[in-house]
C-alpha cells in the first residue's frame, strides 16, 4: 500500500535519465571521490536512483511526489557543480539532503536556500588523543569492559553469522519501527559486508557475541583514507560501556592501521545555528525546537542522547546541511516561486531519519549499574555518564535496589531505656544504741539514662522526677 501510494503521487514527476551504473561502476567512482560520511551509502545502498553518467553521479529517491537527493555529487570537484546544475534542470527543483559547503554554495546560485540539518563528528586520528582529564569517561568504559571479561573481536565476512542475525533482530524489537529497515539517510543493515567495509564484535565474559559496530570506507584518490560508522547494535540490556568501547577501539585500531580520519555519523538537529548561507529562518526555528522538544527525544527519536554520545569523542564538528526544493519552502513561508504543479505543492512534508523510542532500563541494567558504583574508586559522576543517564536517576536506582532508609528522627515521645547501673543493698539491721556518725547515710544508687545517638544521662536515683522530667525536656529539645 505504501509503495502504492508513493507512485500514485511520483506520476506527476518529470522523467530524470538514469545512466545504468552498475555496482562496481559505483564504487569504483566512490574508490576516487567517496571522501564524505555518506559516499559509501549512496553507492552500495539498495533502492536508490542515479543521474549521471561514468565520470560521476547523484543519488536520489523519491517520495511522495517529491525528488530527495543524497549528500554530495560523487565526482570530482571540477565538475560537482555541473552535475548539481543538470541535476537540477532535469528533475525540477529537487531538495538536496545532508551536503557540505561546496554543494551548498553550488546551490545559492540556483536560488536554494541552504538550512544547517545537524553535524557530523569527525576525528582526525593521527592527531587526535585518548589522554587527558576530558577522555576520562572513554577510558573508563574500555578499562570497565575488560575488567569484567569483556573482549572485541574484528570479525571477517560471513563470521558469526546466526548470533549476529540475533544481535539485529533483537535491536530493531525494542524500536518503533520494527517490520522495516529505515533508509535512504541510514541503509538497511546486511549481514554480509561490503567491499571494504568493516566489522568489530562485542563478546560477553561467556564468548557471546552481544553488540556490533560496522564501518564504511573513505577514500580519495584510489586510496582509502579512513572510516565512518555505518550500524551499531546491540542486545536489549547490554550494559552501557559497549558502544563507548567499541568505538574507542575501532579508533585505536584504525590509527594503528595509517588510517587519516574516522567519522562518527550525523547528530540530527545539533547545534544548528543560523547558516553562512541564505536559508529560511522558519526551518532553523523548527529544527532547533525539534532538538529542545522532550516529546521528540522521548517519542520520536532521542536526538539529543545521540549527540551527548558523539561529542564524548571531542571531535571536530562539521556542519551538514540540506536545500529545500521550492515547493516544500512554499508550504512554510518562502517567497520562493513554485516552478510546478504537483499534487503535494499545498501540503508540508517532513523528512525523517530514523525513530529510537525512549530507553527502557531493564532489572538487570539497573542492577549492573548500582553494582559499579560499590566497585573501589567507582565514580558516580563517570557511571552516570557512561550509561547516558543523569547521576541523580543513578541514586534513586541505589536507594530503590538497596532499600536505603532514612533515618527516622526522634519525637518528644520516644521512649528511652533506662539502665540502673547499680542495684541498691540490701537492708541491713539497726544496731542497738547510738549509731556511728559514718553510717547515719545509705549507699548512693545512680541511674543512667540512654538518649540515643552515643548519649546518656547518669543521675541521682532519688532524684525529683518532675526536675528530671524538665531535664529530659530541654535535652531532647536541643538534639
Amino acid at each position: 500500500m505504501r509503495k502504492f501510494i508513493d507512485s500514485c503521487f511520483d506520476r506527476n514527476l518529470p522523467a530524470i535519465p538514469s545512466p545504468n551504473l552498475t555496482l562496481d561502476q559505483r564504487l569504483s567512482l566512490c574508490r576516487q571521490y567517496g571522501d564524505f560520511s555518506l559516499a559509501y551509502s549512496t553507492a552500495v545502498q539498495p533502492d536508490l536512483n542515479y543521474f549521471g553518467d561514468e565520470n560521476g553521479y547523484i543519488a536520489y529517491a523519491t517520495k511522495m511526489g517529491h525528488v530527495f537527493a543524497l549528500g554530495d555529487p560523487v565526482a570530482s570537484r571540477k565538475s560537482k557543480a555541473d552535475y548539481i546544475a543538470q541535476f537540477i534542470a532535469q528533475a525540477g527543483r529537487p531538495c538536496f539532503v545532508q551536503v557540505h559547503s561546496a554543494t551548498a554554495a553550488a546551490l545559492t546560485s540556483h536560488g536554494y536556500s541552504i538550512n544547517q540539518m545537524g553535524k557530523d563528528s569527525a576525528l582526525s586520528l593521527q592527531n587526535h588523543s585518548f589522554k587527558g582529564k576530558r577522555n576520562e569517561t572513554l577510558r573508563y568504559s574500555e578499562r570497565w569492559l575488560y575488567k569484567n571479561g569483556y573482549s572485541i573481536h574484528e570479525c571477517r565476512d560471513g563470521e558469526l553469522g546466526p548470533e549476529l542475525s540475533k544481535i539485529s533482530d533483537d535491536w530493531r524489537a525494542g524500536r518503533i519501527v520494527r517490520r522495516r529497515e529505515m533508509r535512504f539517510l541510514n541503509r538497511p543493515f546486511c549481514l554480509s559486508l561490503k567491499p571494504g567495509m568493516r566489522r568489530f564484535v562485542l563478546l560477553s565474559p561467556h564468548s557471546k557475541p552481544i553488540a556490533l559496530l560496522d564501518f564504511d570506507p573513505l577514500f580519495r584518490d584510489g586510496e582509502g583514507i579512513g572510516y565512518t560508522a555505518a550500524f551499531k547494535r546491540k542486545i536489549q540490556g547490554t550494559t552501557a560501556h559497549a558502544e563507548i568501547g567499541l568505538t574507542k577501539y575501532a579508533a585505536d585500531r584504525f590509527r594503528q592501521e595509517g588510517s587519516e580520519i574516522m567519522t562518527l555519523g550525523l547528530s540530527p538537529l545539533a547545534g544548528v545555528k543560523k547558516s553562512e548561507f541564505p536559508e529560511n529562518v522558519v526551518w532553523r526555528y523548527l529544527y532547533q525546537r525539534a532538538f529542545l522538544s522532550p516529546l521528540v527525544n522521548r517519542r520520536v527519536f532521542n536526538v539529543q542522547g545521540q549527540a551527548a554520545f558523539k561529542r564524548r569523542f571531542h571531535g571536530n564538528e562539521v556542519s551538514a546541511r540540506c536545500g529545500p526544493s521550492c515547493e516544500v519552502e512554499k508550504n512554510i513561508g518562502s517567497p520562493s516561486v513554485n516552478t510546478r504543479s504537483s499534487p503535494m505543492t499545498k501540503r508540508p512534508i517532513e523528512v525523517i531519519t530514523s525513530v529510537e523510542r525512549r530507553r527502557r532500563w531493564s532489572q538487570e541494567d539497573k542492577e549492573r549499574l548500582v553494582a559499579a558504583c560499590f566497585e573501589p574508586d567507582a565514580v558516580l559522576s563517570e557511571i552516570a555518564r557512561a550509561a547516558g543517564i543523569h547521576v541523580s536517576q543513578l541514586f534513586r536506582w541505589r536507594k530503590e535496589l538497596c532499600q536505603i532508609e532514612e533515618p527516622k528522627t526522634e519525637t518528644a515521645s520516644t521512649l528511652v531505656p533506662v539502665i540502673l547501673s547499680e542495684a541498691a543493698p540490701p537492708a541491713t539491721p539497726i544496731p542497738s544504741g547510738p549509731p556511728a556518725p559514718s553510717q547515719s547515710r545509705r549507699k548512693r544508687s545512680d541511674v543512667t539514662i540512654e538518649l540515643g545517638r552515643g548519649r546518656r544521662i547518669r543521675v541521682d536515683s532519688d532524684i525529683d522526677t518532675e526536675a528530671l522530667g524538665r531535664i529530659l525536656d530541654v535535652v531532647l529539645e536541643r538534639r
